[in-house]
Protein backbone atom coordinates (compact mmCIF):
# COMPACT_ATOMS: atom_id res chain seq x y z
CA UNK A 1 0.00 0.00 0.00
CA UNK A 2 1.28 3.63 -1.00
CA UNK A 3 1.98 6.26 1.72
CA UNK A 4 -0.28 9.16 1.59
CA UNK A 5 1.64 12.45 2.33
CA UNK A 6 -1.16 14.62 4.51
CA UNK A 7 -2.36 17.84 2.65
CA UNK A 8 -1.74 20.73 4.77
CA UNK A 9 -4.72 22.13 6.11
CA UNK A 10 -6.31 25.44 4.11
CA UNK A 11 -7.42 28.13 6.45
CA UNK A 12 -8.85 31.67 6.08
CA UNK A 13 -6.02 34.55 6.72
CA UNK A 14 -7.15 37.77 7.88
CA UNK A 15 -4.65 40.14 5.61
CA UNK A 16 -4.04 43.84 6.48
CA UNK A 17 -2.10 45.77 3.56
CA UNK A 18 -0.06 49.07 4.76
CA UNK A 19 0.17 51.32 2.55
CA UNK A 20 2.04 54.44 1.86
CA UNK A 21 0.67 57.64 3.05
CA UNK A 22 -0.56 55.64 6.20
CA UNK A 23 -3.30 53.74 4.22
CA UNK A 24 -4.60 50.23 5.61
CA UNK A 25 -6.93 47.81 4.34
CA UNK A 26 -8.36 44.88 5.53
CA UNK A 27 -8.96 41.72 3.41
CA UNK A 28 -9.38 37.62 3.84
CA UNK A 29 -7.20 35.36 1.68
CA UNK A 30 -7.16 31.82 2.12
CA UNK A 31 -4.00 30.45 3.20
CA UNK A 32 -3.10 28.86 -0.22
CA UNK A 33 -3.50 31.91 -2.59
CA UNK A 34 -1.30 32.80 -4.95
CA UNK A 35 -2.26 36.30 -4.01
CA UNK A 36 -1.29 35.96 -0.28
CA UNK A 37 2.20 34.88 -1.42
CA UNK A 38 2.37 37.66 -4.11
CA UNK A 39 1.94 40.40 -1.50
CA UNK A 40 4.14 38.77 1.18
CA UNK A 41 7.27 38.99 -2.01
CA UNK A 42 6.29 42.13 -2.45
CA UNK A 43 7.34 42.82 0.75
CA UNK A 44 10.48 41.39 0.68
CA UNK A 45 11.75 42.69 -2.63
CA UNK A 46 10.60 45.97 -1.21
CA UNK A 47 12.69 45.55 1.99
CA UNK A 48 15.85 43.80 0.40
CA UNK A 49 15.94 46.54 -2.43
CA UNK A 50 15.75 44.06 -5.39
CA UNK A 51 16.28 46.52 -8.36
CA UNK A 52 16.03 43.71 -11.35
CA UNK A 53 12.53 42.76 -10.70
CA UNK A 54 10.00 45.66 -11.74
CA UNK A 55 7.22 46.65 -9.58
CA UNK A 56 3.98 44.63 -9.89
CA UNK A 57 0.68 45.86 -10.25
CA UNK A 58 -2.25 44.31 -7.46
CA UNK A 59 -5.68 44.17 -7.92
CA UNK A 60 -7.37 43.89 -4.79
CA UNK A 61 -11.46 42.92 -4.58
CA UNK A 62 -12.52 45.01 -1.41
CA UNK A 63 -16.31 45.68 -0.28
CA UNK A 64 -17.36 42.24 -0.80
CA UNK A 65 -15.98 42.45 -4.26
CA UNK A 66 -18.25 45.33 -5.07
CA UNK A 67 -15.11 47.13 -5.90
CA UNK A 68 -11.06 46.82 -6.46
CA UNK A 69 -8.22 48.20 -4.97
CA UNK A 70 -5.78 49.21 -7.23
CA UNK A 71 -1.62 49.40 -6.33
CA UNK A 72 1.97 49.66 -7.33
CA UNK A 73 3.93 47.14 -4.96
CA UNK A 74 6.21 49.66 -4.90
CA UNK A 75 3.49 51.56 -2.36
CA UNK A 76 3.23 48.39 -0.31
CA UNK A 77 4.95 48.46 2.38
CA UNK A 78 3.81 45.87 4.99
CA UNK A 79 1.55 43.21 5.35
CA UNK A 80 0.04 42.21 8.62
CA UNK A 81 -1.47 38.64 8.57
CA UNK A 82 -3.48 37.20 11.31
CA UNK A 83 -2.85 33.91 12.19
CA UNK A 84 0.74 34.94 12.04
CA UNK A 85 2.50 33.72 8.19
CA UNK A 86 6.74 33.82 7.92
CA UNK A 87 9.02 33.34 4.87
CA UNK A 88 12.54 32.79 4.55
CA UNK A 89 14.12 35.75 3.57
CA UNK A 90 17.74 35.30 1.56
CA UNK A 91 19.27 38.68 2.78
CA UNK A 92 18.73 40.30 6.17
CA UNK A 93 16.22 42.61 6.56
CA UNK A 94 18.56 45.93 7.51
CA UNK A 95 21.74 45.81 5.59
CA UNK A 96 24.72 45.99 7.03
CA UNK A 97 26.10 49.79 7.24
CA UNK A 98 29.31 50.62 5.41
CA UNK A 99 32.13 52.14 7.20
CA UNK A 100 32.52 55.64 6.74
CA UNK A 101 28.95 56.31 5.89
CA UNK A 102 27.36 59.57 7.24
CA UNK A 103 24.21 60.13 8.82
CA UNK A 104 22.83 62.93 8.10
CA UNK A 105 20.65 64.67 10.82
CA UNK A 106 16.70 63.70 9.64
CA UNK A 107 13.63 63.35 12.26
CA UNK A 108 10.37 63.83 12.07
CA UNK A 109 8.21 66.04 15.15
CA UNK A 110 4.61 65.78 15.33
CA UNK A 111 3.10 68.72 17.69
CA UNK A 112 -0.24 68.50 19.83
CA UNK A 113 0.90 64.50 19.54
CA UNK A 114 -1.61 63.50 22.74
CA UNK A 115 -4.92 64.37 23.34
CA UNK A 116 -5.44 67.24 26.22
CA UNK A 117 -6.87 64.30 28.22
CA UNK A 118 -3.61 62.02 28.30
CA UNK A 119 -1.64 64.79 27.74
CA UNK A 120 -3.61 65.47 31.84
CA UNK A 121 -2.91 62.05 32.73
CA UNK A 122 0.67 61.52 32.14
CA UNK A 123 1.43 64.68 33.61
CA UNK A 124 -0.47 63.61 36.81
CA UNK A 125 1.06 60.10 37.08
CA UNK A 126 4.81 62.27 36.95
CA UNK A 127 3.56 64.03 39.76
CA UNK A 128 2.27 61.65 41.84
CA UNK A 129 4.99 59.11 41.49
CA UNK A 130 8.20 61.82 42.19
CA UNK A 131 9.55 59.69 44.99
CA UNK A 132 10.23 56.83 42.18
CA UNK A 133 12.02 58.98 40.27
CA UNK A 134 16.47 57.59 40.68
CA UNK A 135 19.35 59.64 39.44
CA UNK A 136 20.33 58.61 36.08
CA UNK A 137 24.16 58.83 36.89
CA UNK A 138 25.22 55.58 38.69
CA UNK A 139 23.60 53.61 35.90
CA UNK A 140 24.82 55.30 32.84
CA UNK A 141 28.23 57.47 34.03
CA UNK A 142 31.96 56.19 34.03
CA UNK A 143 35.15 56.46 34.84
CA UNK A 144 36.18 57.50 31.75
CA UNK A 145 32.57 59.95 31.52
CA UNK A 146 31.81 60.76 35.52
CA UNK A 147 29.93 63.66 34.19
CA UNK A 148 27.80 62.08 31.06
CA UNK A 149 24.45 62.39 31.97
CA UNK A 150 22.43 64.30 35.14
CA UNK A 151 18.97 63.69 35.39
CA UNK A 152 15.78 61.70 36.86
CA UNK A 153 14.56 58.86 35.63
CA UNK A 154 11.27 56.62 35.80
CA UNK A 155 11.92 52.89 34.47
CA UNK A 156 8.97 51.11 32.08
CA UNK A 157 5.11 51.28 34.13
CA UNK A 158 2.28 50.16 31.75
CA UNK A 159 0.05 53.17 33.34
CA UNK A 160 2.51 55.30 32.13
CA UNK A 161 3.80 53.29 29.20
CA UNK A 162 0.56 52.62 27.15
CA UNK A 163 -0.44 55.76 27.00
CA UNK A 164 2.20 57.31 24.57
CA UNK A 165 2.78 53.47 23.12
CA UNK A 166 -0.49 53.29 21.46
CA UNK A 167 0.08 56.47 19.78
CA UNK A 168 3.55 55.42 18.48
CA UNK A 169 2.49 52.29 17.57
CA UNK A 170 -0.03 53.85 15.26
CA UNK A 171 2.25 56.24 13.56
CA UNK A 172 5.38 53.81 13.02
CA UNK A 173 5.11 53.19 9.66
CA UNK A 174 4.74 57.10 8.73
CA UNK A 175 7.72 57.66 10.57
CA UNK A 176 9.73 54.64 8.93
CA UNK A 177 8.85 56.56 5.43
CA UNK A 178 9.86 60.04 6.96
CA UNK A 179 13.10 58.96 8.03
CA UNK A 180 13.75 56.65 5.28
CA UNK A 181 14.21 53.75 7.35
CA UNK A 182 13.64 50.27 5.60
CA UNK A 183 10.77 48.61 7.23
CA UNK A 184 11.58 45.78 10.14
CA UNK A 185 9.22 43.85 11.65
CA UNK A 186 9.45 45.06 15.96
CA UNK A 187 10.41 42.89 18.54
CA UNK A 188 10.12 45.47 21.31
CA UNK A 189 9.74 49.42 22.63
CA UNK A 190 11.10 50.61 25.53
CA UNK A 191 9.50 53.37 27.83
CA UNK A 192 10.78 55.49 30.39
CA UNK A 193 9.84 58.51 32.19
CA UNK A 194 12.58 61.36 32.71
CA UNK A 195 12.61 64.81 34.86
CA UNK A 196 15.57 67.26 33.64
CA UNK A 197 15.21 69.83 36.46
CA UNK A 198 18.02 72.81 37.73
CA UNK A 199 21.38 71.79 36.05
CA UNK A 200 20.48 68.41 34.07
CA UNK A 201 21.75 67.63 30.90
CA UNK A 202 22.82 64.69 28.94
CA UNK A 203 25.76 64.80 26.98
CA UNK A 204 26.81 63.91 23.30
CA UNK A 205 25.45 60.26 22.97
CA UNK A 206 23.67 58.33 20.25
CA UNK A 207 21.32 54.99 21.44
CA UNK A 208 22.63 52.27 19.45
CA UNK A 209 26.26 51.99 20.26
CA UNK A 210 26.75 48.63 22.10
CA UNK A 211 25.90 45.05 21.80
CA UNK A 212 23.60 45.70 24.38
CA UNK A 213 21.83 47.89 22.61
CA UNK A 214 22.59 47.16 19.02
CA UNK A 215 18.47 46.74 17.92
CA UNK A 216 17.71 50.28 18.86
CA UNK A 217 16.75 51.27 15.44
CA UNK A 218 13.93 54.20 15.93
CA UNK A 219 14.15 56.57 18.78
CA UNK A 220 11.15 58.59 20.25
CA UNK A 221 11.35 61.29 22.01
CA UNK A 222 7.95 62.71 23.73
CA UNK A 223 8.12 66.53 25.61
CA UNK A 224 5.33 67.62 28.50
CA UNK A 225 5.33 69.75 31.32
CA UNK A 226 3.00 72.28 33.13
CA UNK A 227 1.92 75.64 32.17
CA UNK A 228 3.24 78.14 32.30
CA UNK A 229 6.45 76.90 31.63
CA UNK A 230 8.97 77.09 34.44
CA UNK A 231 12.12 75.92 32.61
CA UNK A 232 14.47 77.09 30.27
CA UNK A 233 17.00 74.97 28.21
CA UNK A 234 16.82 71.49 27.88
CA UNK A 235 17.10 71.33 24.13
CA UNK A 236 17.69 68.49 21.90
CA UNK A 237 20.91 69.00 19.87
CA UNK A 238 21.42 66.75 17.06
CA UNK A 239 24.97 65.94 14.91
CA UNK A 240 25.75 64.50 11.48
CA UNK A 241 26.52 61.50 12.47
CA UNK A 242 29.70 59.28 10.72
CA UNK A 243 29.50 55.57 11.70
CA UNK A 244 33.22 54.04 12.13
CA UNK A 245 32.76 50.43 12.80
CA UNK A 246 31.26 47.77 15.17
CA UNK A 247 29.14 50.10 17.37
CA UNK A 248 31.45 53.23 17.10
CA UNK A 249 29.81 56.35 15.87
CA UNK A 250 31.50 60.19 15.74
CA UNK A 251 29.24 63.33 15.83
CA UNK A 252 30.30 65.91 12.98
CA UNK A 253 30.59 69.40 12.69
CA UNK A 254 26.86 70.06 11.31
CA UNK A 255 24.21 70.22 13.87
CA UNK A 256 20.42 71.28 14.54
CA UNK A 257 19.20 72.22 17.74
CA UNK A 258 15.07 71.51 18.55
CA UNK A 259 12.77 73.40 21.17
CA UNK A 260 11.68 70.58 23.27
CA UNK A 261 7.72 72.12 22.80
CA UNK A 262 4.81 70.78 25.60
CA UNK A 263 2.96 67.78 23.70
CA UNK A 264 5.74 67.18 21.17
CA UNK A 265 7.06 63.93 19.83
CA UNK A 266 10.35 63.50 17.63
CA UNK A 267 11.20 60.22 15.80
CA UNK A 268 14.72 60.15 14.64
CA UNK A 269 17.22 56.86 13.67
CA UNK A 270 19.06 55.71 17.15
CA UNK A 271 22.43 55.90 15.54
CA UNK A 272 22.20 59.64 15.31
CA UNK A 273 24.66 61.65 17.69
CA UNK A 274 22.62 63.76 20.14
CA UNK A 275 22.56 65.52 23.15
CA UNK A 276 19.85 67.26 25.97
CA UNK A 277 21.48 71.09 26.60
CA UNK A 278 21.79 72.14 30.42
CA UNK A 279 18.02 72.93 32.33
CA UNK A 280 17.49 75.83 33.95
CA UNK A 281 14.88 75.70 36.84
CA UNK A 282 14.65 78.46 39.29
CA UNK A 283 12.21 77.25 41.24
CA UNK A 284 14.02 73.76 41.46
CA UNK A 285 10.51 72.16 42.06
CA UNK A 286 10.29 68.45 40.60
CA UNK A 287 6.70 69.74 39.30
CA UNK A 288 8.52 72.28 37.13
CA UNK A 289 10.25 69.96 35.34
CA UNK A 290 11.19 69.62 31.88
CA UNK A 291 9.56 66.01 31.50
CA UNK A 292 9.89 63.51 28.79
CA UNK A 293 8.58 59.93 27.66
CA UNK A 294 11.31 58.51 25.77
CA UNK A 295 12.21 55.60 24.32
CA UNK A 296 13.40 52.98 21.46
CA UNK A 297 11.56 50.52 18.72
CA UNK A 298 13.92 47.66 18.33
CA UNK A 299 14.05 45.24 15.06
Amino acid sequence: MDSLTPTPSIQDISVTLLLLGGYQYGITLPSNSPLLLNLLNAVVHRTEKNQDEPPKLFQIPVNGQQQALWFSSDSLVGVITEPPIFIKTQTPVLPATPKGEIFNIKYWQIDNFLSPEEHHKLLDYALKHEQEFQLTGPATNTSDYPEHRDSLVLYYSPDFADIILNRVKAVFWKALEKLNIPPFPITHIDAQLTAHNQGHYFRVHNDNGSERDETRTLTYVYYFYQEPKAFTGGELVMYDTKWEGQYAYSKLENFQTIEPLNNRVIFFYSGLMHEVLPVHCPSKQFADSRFTVNGWIRK
